[in-house]
């Protein structure tokens, strides 16, 4: 009897006794203490409504209009304004509040994806301006396109849903351009995710372990209908071969014009470009597109996305110095020929002896009746 009752007592004395983490562990397949499940942990980033950089008001020095004291005071509660809000009023009246919002820093992916949405067409429009921020007015100089003040800048880190940006970026209206250059590899899925990107014009998915069976799904998603706005591709070290490289280069409703590689396609509708300068992604197609003629890109409105191989959270310093920091080097970019007859450089040859009618020198009178009209 004393016996029994000594079980029942170490039974319920380990009932009420907390369990060990290992043993919590070892029931889901873990028993190291130390595992911790990084997916949970680094799966919440505010990356659309961070803002880019805590910055500091200026003090008031002198008396400003009761307008742009109006303005100011609507830029701060920036974070209530929506579509609906925006489109009662017109341009002329959001210009200010929107200037003060660029100013102080508060631009982040929401905001300025509400104010393009709205205003991205007006011409007076701007996407940047230029702030105390040293690091961040580099940053955008170096990679904007020239006079193109529709030319968006932003940098975010690794740690987001590849669903939840293809979200995002599908409700914007500027064209994407898309970096994924800096990242070591994707999720198998996520890469299948990028074909639903409706506006993506540029794609940099260079330094990844990609291979041929990525071009084959790239080529039917084109011939499927996707990615008809994809005009740009750069595949820099990567494992995809020449085989791999013609399926996407020949697909039938493909609109790409350009692909900068590492290795040789070629083929007889794809011509070399020898002089091309390593330069970021935007101003690489931007001074192609000038060169060609093939596409107008210094009014075009422009999302210029990079992802950046840190995860928040991280100095956000980290989001502009990576800006700086070119991947791949020597490389060659191939043109598809139907856009090169099509957009044939205006400049005409001149054959050797003979000169420019604009370089020929007009001869002197010397006649002062034919100088005078007389």
């Amino acid at each position: 009897m004393v016996n029994q009752r000594s079980k029942r007592a170490v039974f319920f004395q380990r009932k009420t006794e907390p369990e060990p983490q290992e043993s919590i562990l070892s029931k889901h397949g873990q028993p190291d203490s130390n595992f911790v499940d990084t997916t949970i942990e680094n799966s919440f980033y505010p990356w659309t409504t961070l803002e880019p950089k805590e910055r500091k008001l200026p003090p008031i020095k002198k008396l400003r209009p009761l307008k742009d004291l109006c303005a100011f005071k609507i830029s701060l509660q920036y974070a209530k304004i929506d579509e609906d809000l925006l489109k009662s009023l017109p341009w002329h009246i959001w210009k200010l509040v929107w200037g003060y919002i660029l100013y102080n820093g508060k631009d982040s992916i929401d905001v300025y994806c509400k104010f393009n949405n709205i205003f991205g067409s007006n011409p007076e429009f701007r996407s940047h301006i230029k702030t105390p921020d040293k690091l961040q007015t580099e940053a955008i100089g170096s990679n904007k396109i020239a006079r193109n003040r529709f030319h968006r800048l932003d940098s975010i880190f690794k740690n987001v849903p590849m669903s939840e940006l293809v979200s995002v970026l599908n409700k914007s209206k500027s064209k994407i351009i898309l970096d994924l250059s800096h990242l070591q590899s994707l999720k198998r899925e996520d890469y299948f995710m990028l074909f639903n990107i409706t506006n993506l014009m540029c794609l940099n998915l260079s330094n990844h372990p990609i291979d041929d069976s990525f071009c084959t799904h790239l080529s039917s998603a084109i011939n499927n209908g996707k990615l008809s706005g994809l005009y740009m591709l750069k595949l820099c070290n990567t494992n995809i071969t020449r085989a791999g490289l013609l399926k996407i280069a020949t697909a039938p409703n493909s609109n790409i014009q350009y692909i900068e590689i590492n290795s040789d396609l070629n083929h007889h509708d794809w011509n070399c470009l020898v002089d091309v300068r390593d330069l970021p992604l935007a101003k690489k197609f931007y001074h192609m597109s000038n060169l060609y003629h093939s596409k107008q890109l210094s009014h075009l409105n422009i999302w210029d996305l990079l992802v950046v191989d840190e995860t928040y959270p991280a100095s956000l310093d980290i989001l502009w110095r990576a800006r700086f920091a070119l991947r791949s080097q020597h490389s060659l970019v191939y043109l598809n020929n139907v856009f090169l007859d099509a957009y044939r450089p205006k400049y005409r040859a001149i054959p050797e002896g003979e000169e420019s009618e604009s370089r020929k020198r007009r001869k002197l009178k010397t006649n002062a009746n034919d100088f005078f009209s007389l």
